[in-house]
């Protein structure tokens, strides 16, 4: 079990907000909640929570099941959460976006393990499309790739 710790000035303690099952990853914040994900969980292959940074109160939005995967890299954008996976959505990964509020979730892209890569590992928003990389093809290294929703 990992803690969340609050970082002070020096004059303070630090203290844990909440305490996580094999967190990983960065953290996205967004209206005063900290929003991350674990890689494993007794539920599943993981699990997308909110906290409350100023309470530490926690709420499990999304658990990802076999047929989703790993969950890889997490952002936030335009009032959703965006995550990518790794062997879910058919073997080869997928992006998905989740929401914030009720943990609904919908696949957007399933990877195909041909030219567009498999297993994604990172994601980002700019000008319009996501972009990221993914570890590997059906044949041979990494993609970067790039997806308007």
């Amino acid at each position: 079990m990992t803690a969340i710790a609050a970082c002070a000035p020096p004059e303070t303690e630090n203290a844990a907000l909440h305490m996580l099952p094999n967190p990983t990853g960065s953290l996205a914040y967004n209206g005063g909640y900290l929003f991350g994900k674990t890689f494993w969980s007794d539920t599943g292959h993981g699990v997308v929570f909110k906290v409350n940074a100023s309470t530490g109160d926690e709420t499990i939005l999304y658990t990802f099941a076999q047929r989703d995967g790993f969950p890889g890299n997490l952002m936030y954008h335009a009032g959703k959460l965006y995550e990518v996976t790794s062997g879910g959505g058919g073997g080869h990964g997928s992006i998905m976006s989740i929401d914030p509020n009720t943990g609904a979730a919908k696949r957007l892209y399933k990877f195909t393990g041909g030219t567009d890569g498999e297993n994604p590992t990172g994601l980002i928003f700019h000008k319009g499309a996501f972009y990221g990389t993914t570890a590997g093809t059906g044949t041979d290294g990494g993609t970067l790739f790039k997806f308007i929703p």
